[in-house]
């Protein structure tokens, strides 16, 4: 709605137009465009938009609509008959003589643009501060990630047969040859013309798509593009598509500006949130992602000078280069940016849980210590002892020697090795901690017990346990480990 001046300011011209009949007038004031629908010497309807404000003023009734022309009217036709005048006719962009759909549209646009104009106004200012945020960003990428990129589709090339055509198509060298016999469906064949050997496929077409990653320099920033890879193959045609989708630009204090690229340009990025029931689009997110060279770039930034990034990448990165998670990288910085407990971590050789403690809920780290022995709620003897048998434990690892310090219950080494490698839950192990030390037994004499008597299956003795207990059977050894207990 318009402001109390503005409102002030639009009625400052009287309604009169001289021998006027069925018109729509157009003028300016300082600060309002203002359309006036003219009826037998007098104005109806003014409508008044001015850069951030829109109004619509009935004259017939005094009153003040906040509302768009369409909604405006009764009926969609009630102004067909106006002439436009010369300035109107400009203003709206039409050579129509008459007030039309196509006119009303153009001033409801106008409308809508000044009541949007916070929103328009942040998205163009956003818009500049891209371009200034992206100026030195646009670095041409080497001949070996183009090399490295289309390799990622080769595993997916089919020959493809055609029926319809009784003959074989190589996508590799774009030759066609026959066979006296239709092919089996993936029987093996090699192409005459360039020797290429793979898979025939009779299907319609095939397409596959693969992420690659590279991390460059921008002087004393850094650029971390995804780029998306398609492979389109059909009878006769072969093509793959190379393009960047997304990039983090990675500022010299360590911060991170992650864009994407829209068919309106580079936007600002936002995460699509997907239920677990629909199947995400592969060009949509780099699931399927393989980095290039390494994260030297980022290494060299004063921010990640002192950090472990390239340990935490390798930790992550199978033999092929494909990441184990998408937006690895920004990850980390996040993380590294928040807490030292996870450097300290990497530093220690403790990967496994610096990984856990990173991408998974665990309520038994604490995560607001900064010494490893407080953050993982264990002290440092345990620790040490458990890392004699498990150099890299996981989370899991460290819950089970955390019950055995609970408990006060302490094992030997053969049984500490028999306790970690056991194959039962957290809940499990902490359950057989308990019986070791209300029973007084040792671990490997109920181990022994239930690996050759019950099959190894801890859950059904330890219901069995519960119901002697319930039912008040005397405590014996008869009772706990009976002959048959199956």
């Amino acid at each position: 709605m318009l402001t109390k001046e503005l409102r002030q300011e639009a009625l400052k011209k009287g309604f009169h137009y001289p021998k006027v009949e069925k018109s729509v007038e157009f003028y300016r004031t300082k600060n309002l465009m203002i359309y006036d629908f003219v009826c037998e010497e007098s104005a109806v309807v003014r409508v008044c938009i001015s850069k951030q404000h829109a109004g619509i003023y009935d004259v017939l009734n005094n009153i003040w609509k906040d509302c768009t022309l369409e909604n405006y009217l009764e009926d969609s036709k009630q102004f067909t008959n106006y002439m436009l005048s010369e300035r109107a006719k400009k203003l709206l962009k039409t050579d129509s003589l008459f007030f039309d759909s196509k006119a009303s549209f153009a001033i409801d646009a106008q409308i809508r643009k000044a009541k949007n104009w916070k929103k328009i106004n942040q998205k163009e200012n956003r818009e500049k501060e891209i371009k200034k945020i992206m100026a030195g960003t646009n670095k041409p990428v080497p001949s070996g990630f183009k090399i490295f990129s289309e390799k990622l589709l080769c595993s997916a090339k089919r020959i493809m047969y055609s029926a319809k055509e009784k003959s074989l198509y190589c996508p590799e060298c774009g030759n066609t040859f026959q066979l006296p016999d239709v092919p089996k469906k993936g029987s093996l064949h090699t192409c005459p013309a360039c020797g290429y050997s793979t898979k025939v496929s009779s299907a319609q077409y095939l397409n596959d798509i693969h992420w690659s990653c590279i991390v460059q320099a921008a002087g004393k920033r850094s650029i971390i593009r995804y780029f998306c890879n398609e492979l389109f193959i059909e009878y006769g045609k072969c093509s793959t598509i190379l393009y960047e989708k997304y990039r983090t630009i990675v500022e010299e204090d360590g911060s991170m500006v992650p864009l994407m690229q829209t068919s309106e340009g580079w936007k600002d990025y936002k995460g699509k949130n997907y239920s677990y029931f629909y199947t995400v689009p592969k060009r949509e997110v780099p699931n399927d992602m393989y980095l290039y060279g390494t994260v030297e770039a980022l290494m060299k930034m004063p921010a990640l000078k002192n950090s472990m990034l390239d340990v935490w990448v390798k930790q992550h990165i199978g033999a092929d280069k494909k990441l184990c998670s998408e937006y690895l990288v920004e990850n980390y910085i996040k993380v590294y940016a928040q807490t030292t407990i996870y450097e300290k971590l990497l530093k220690h050789g403790l990967n496994k849980i610096a990984h856990e403690a990173a991408f998974y809920y665990d309520s038994s780290f604490h995560k607001n210590e900064e010494k490893v022995d407080k953050f993982l709620n264990l002290t440092k003897g345990n620790l040490d002892r458990l890392r004699e048998f498990i150099p890299d434990p996981s989370g899991s690892n460290v819950s089970a020697m955390r019950y055995l310090e609970k408990y006060n219950v302490y094992l030997k080494d053969d049984e500490l090795k028999i306790f970690l490698r056991l194959e039962v839950s957290d809940n499990m192990k902490e359950q057989i901690v308990k019986f070791c030390k209300c029973k007084k037994v040792t671990l490997y004499k109920i181990n022994k017990y239930v690996t050759e008597n019950a099959n190894a299956d801890w859950s059904s003795y330890f219901d069995y346990i519960g119901w002697t207990e319930e039912l008040d059977y005397k405590k014996s050894d008869s009772v706990y480990y009976p002959k048959n207990f199956f």
